[in-house]
């Protein structure tokens, strides 16, 4: 069960390889918090192991009943020592992090009692966000014909939609 929990946290490590550094900080402060929980239910394992066969009498219901007490307990021991967590990772991983820009961009609440700006400030939202999603698309689209190998916008379009779509 233990090794189990490392495991986990390592496809998240792999995945955050070529990531921003809030990906790798993310995926590094999971498997930092598994291993201080391992170490500290190293210490207690025989009475844990004798808590968990109370639990039931089924050796499958004993294991997930064991997988959800350690996992409840290391997010507890998380939250409480999360202020040094966050120290210990970005000591890990230092440099500076990205902001990502949220929230409205034209929509000022200072003018939500003018409904004729207001409509026109929302319009521009919304305008931003299929900029948004078509420069979102156009990525993908470029990715897949990559990792796809195939030649012709059209015909990389055709495929990308015919595999993306609601009835593939």
């Amino acid at each position: 069960m233990l090794g189990a929990n490392i495991g986990t946290c390592i496809t998240g490590v792999i995945a955050s390889i070529n990531s921003s550094l809030n990906s790798k900080r993310l995926s590094i402060s999971q498997l930092t918090l598994n291993i201080f929980g391992i170490l500290v239910f190293l210490l207690f394992f025989e009475n844990y192991v004798i808590l968990i066969s109370k639990t039931s009498n089924s050796l499958p219901r004993q294991i997930a009943n064991s997988h959800t007490i350690f996992n409840i307990i290391c997010t507890l021991f998380g939250l409480l020592f999360l202020k040094y967590l966050i120290k210990l990772v970005k000591i890990l991983l230092p440099g500076k992090e990205i902001e990502v820009e949220r929230g409205d961009k034209y929509l000022d609440e200072k003018v939500l009692n003018i409904p004729s700006i207001a409509i026109s400030q929302a319009e521009k939202n919304i305008k931003n966000g299929r900029n948004c999603k078509r420069n979102f698309n156009e990525i993908k689209r470029s990715n897949f014909k990559r990792k796809a190998g195939f030649g012709g916008e059209d015909k990389v379009k055709r495929e990308y939609d015919r595999r993306t779509s609601s009835s593939y």
